[in-house]
């Protein structure tokens, strides 16, 4: 029984020991790094647990001395640029400000828990230190709300400016984000939620997705393939902000001969391909045997053995294209960006038995081939994820 208690007090020791020694580390790397709060609070809550450790002594005695003034001069040159309000940085200049009184007011609470039999080479360390930083936070977050409102009504009037002489779609979709941005200070203001519907319903594009075209001069049924998942594509068009999916009689590219007026869409997506592929071909395929024998320690020998097939595949899927946004009205193009994937793997394996210490094809020894990847899949999923990323920064 004795023997336990003695155990465990060891442990409980060693714990304790590790709690103030890394304490007293991380409080020297934020020293190095001028974060002089946490250094001191890190020495401070190590000499609660050592009072006679000296390197928490030491960590402490150089922090605290700096702590304070080096937080307060970096207040003092903020708020020399941040009151009175200005523009919009004078709010994050006062949360920045916000922060570091925060940090002073931490550091004053543990102050007040600083062990008294701690021997410090000035006596009068800590009195001298300290102060009360809670009124000025408390101002300081005051003036934050302040200052909020006024950049909420800064963006509010930069929107309406915009939103009373917008004279196109573009026009109603730069103030819906000035106004978006104003949740960022203050939720709820003004009519800023009916003035967002406004943009929405005026900044938005009928939009209709033709079928891609297969400029590759490769002939191949494959590429109906693509014209399968357009309909996914054109099913998510409805996701993006300011756009809105038209159905057209014919989606060919061909029938309408660039002349998109008659589509009842604002805006016509053309998809062409310059060129595509995707599939899989066997590069290696030849049968392989291989013994390898070992010495034991006591002299015998041991024989390794396997034998099988090795079977190397080479998969790819390649596309190059390009989409544009095609002004139904007078056929121009708005937008144009490339499409492009370019990805290619090899696998290798030896089909076959035996133990895998005598493989020396550095191809994984199988019973049976895996199930390949589905490079069709590959192919589809990618060209849709590049679609519907390019929509989405066009129509959001």
């Amino acid at each position: 029984m004795k023997k336990i208690i003695f155990l465990v007090f060891i442990v409980s020791h060693f714990s304790y020991s590790q709690g103030f020694r890394a304490l007293t580390r991380q409080g020297e790397r934020a020293y190095k790094n001028q974060d002089y709060a946490t250094s001191t609070i890190n020495a401070v809550k190590a000499l609660q647990q050592n009072q006679k450790f000296k390197k928490s002594i030491e960590l402490f005695e150089k922090s605290i001395v700096r702590v304070n003034k080096w937080y307060e001069m970096k207040i003092e040159q903020l708020e020399s640029n941040t009151i009175p309000y200005k523009d919009l940085s004078s709010v994050s200049n006062m949360k920045v400000i916000i922060g570091y009184l925060q940090s002073l007011d931490n550091v004053q609470n543990e102050l007040m828990f600083f062990p008294e039999k701690v021997k410090l080479s000035n006596k009068n360390l800590v009195s001298e230190n300290t102060k009360s930083y809670k009124e000025k936070l408390n101002e300081s977050k005051k003036r934050l709300k302040e200052y909020n409102l006024l950049a909420a009504q800064e963006l509010y009037d930069r929107a309406s400016n915009i939103f009373k002489t917008a004279q196109s779609k573009s026009d109603y979709q730069e103030a819906y984000k000035i106004y978006d941005r104003i949740k960022g200070y203050v939720r709820g203001f003004e009519n800023v939620g009916e003035l967002m519907q406004v943009c929405v319903e005026k900044g938005s594009y009928r939009v209709a997705l033709l079928d891609p075209a297969n400029s590759s001069g490769r002939s191949d049924t494959r590429f109906r393939v693509i014209n399968t998942v357009m309909n996914q594509i054109r099913g998510s068009i409805g996701n993006n902000l300011f756009a809105i999916p038209v159905n057209i009689s014919n989606y060919s590219i061909g029938y309408y001969s660039n002349n998109y007026s008659g589509t009842g869409a604002d805006v016509v997506i053309k998809i062409t391909f310059n060129d595509w592929n995707y599939g899989s071909s066997r590069t290696r395929e030849q049968n392989y045997s291989n013994q390898k024998k070992r010495t034991k320690k006591d002299g015998t020998e041991q024989v390794f053995n396997v034998s099988g097939k090795i079977l190397e595949n080479k998969y790819f899927a390649t596309f190059d294209a390009i989409v544009e946004a095609i002004s139904a009205s007078d056929n121009t193009i708005i937008y144009s960006s490339p499409l492009n994937l370019e990805y290619e793997d090899t696998d290798c394996y030896l089909v076959g038995s035996g133990q895998e210490r005598a493989n020396e094809t550095n191809c994984r020894l199988v019973s049976k081939l895996p199930e390949p990847p589905n490079m069709e899949n590959v192919f589809k999923n990618e060209f849709i994820g590049q679609t519907n990323s390019v929509l989405s920064r066009w129509f959001n």
